[in-house]
């Protein structure tokens, strides 16, 4: 019984720790960072901007939602896959200032390295 009482809370960390790692604004991975920004330069719009702070490019996948619409105009989510120079801040995906329905959201998911 001990050993439960002091492995679960342990567990619970371990879990708690492992859902931080992707985040939905305004975070930082890897060296790359990504915000959603409302109202973007005065504009009304919703824009997810990002920046790769590594010093070499990469090939950076978002995961933006709503990122499109099926057949029936119910949003879907859409993997985005952006080349990000280092230092330079990218608009991912943007929303419009009509736009009304769930989200947006948007998450960083991983990276790779581009070939030099």
């Amino acid at each position: 019984m001990r050993f439960l009482q002091q492995t679960l809370p342990l567990a619970a960390l371990l879990t708690i720790g492992a859902m931080v790692g992707r985040s939905f604004a305004d975070d930082e991975v890897n060296n790359i960072w990504w915000n959603l920004d409302t109202d973007y330069n005065g504009s009304h719009q919703t824009v997810c901007t990002a920046e790769n702070f590594n010093g070499f490019p990469v090939d950076a996948v978002f995961n933006v939602f709503p990122g499109g619409f099926d057949a029936t105009g119910v949003p879907m989510p859409n993997r985005i896959v952006v080349p990000m120079k280092p230092f330079i801040q990218y608009r991912v995906y943007s929303w419009g200032a009509n736009y009304r329905g769930p989200g947006p959201r948007c998450s960083f998911l991983n990276f790779s390295a581009q070939a030099q």
